[in-house]
């Protein structure tokens, strides 16, 4: 038991020393004002700025990022990212309590005279 417990503790710790890796490049080809926008994004679309914190991170390790990222062209890494996927599609149904037509009321009362 003591054996798993210490694999899932080095495992998180592994992460957490990725994570941390990640953020400190991620500093070093980022303006502030782009690191403040991608953790915005990351709030509401985890996925999508991990995907782009990968791409970053890629084109830096081979050397395509000659200076740091601005907002702008960080807006377009994200709308790249994001005309690749698919556009969400929501569908609304309404449960139906019956059919029920106003005439059918007019119509029982009137047999009723």
């Amino acid at each position: 038991m003591d054996n798993v417990v210490d694999q899932q503790a080095a495992q998180s710790e592994k992460q957490q020393a990725e994570q941390e890796r990640r953020q400190v490049l991620l500093t070093k080809i980022l303006t502030h004002e782009a690191r403040e926008r991608l953790s915005r994004v990351a709030l509401v679309k985890p996925e999508k700025a991990f995907e782009v914190e990968s791409i970053l991170l890629q084109m830096a390790g081979s050397g395509r990022i000659s200076e740091k990222i601005d907002e702008e062209k960080l807006k377009a890494y994200l709308n790249q990212v994001g005309a690749d996927a698919k556009p969400t599609k929501i569908t609304i149904q309404r449960k139906r309590q019956g059919v029920d037509d106003d005439d059918d009321d007019e119509d029982d009362l009137l047999k009723d005279l």
